[in-house]
């Protein structure tokens, strides 16, 4: 019995913790007008993880491992995320 409340007790602080995250969310938007993120944010997230899921199937497919282009293309490209979350956290 003792384990099924611990369990219930990590769930409802899940559930608080994803509701606080959420309401950061909507204050976030109500105090910047619903434009959290700009067009050039958006750019600037999106493009180095591009870059890097071509990179990655691009040096799969040189190497002649043609099965594993989706496999280079995502670690590229996760590779990438990384690096914009690294130079973000600046």
């Amino acid at each position: 019995m003792g384990t099924v409340h611990a369990h219930h007790s990590d769930l409802v602080y899940l559930r608080q913790l994803v509701g606080a995250g959420f309401d950061g969310i909507a204050s976030a938007r109500h105090e910047l007008h619903g434009r959290v993120f700009t067009a050039a944010s958006r750019t600037a997230v999106w493009t180095p993880p591009a870059i890097g899921a071509a990179v990655g199937m691009l040096s799969t497919r040189l190497m002649g491992k043609r099965r594993s282009m989706v496999m280079g293309g995502l670690i590229g490209g996760v590779v990438g995320l990384g690096a914009v979350a690294a130079w973000a956290s600046e």
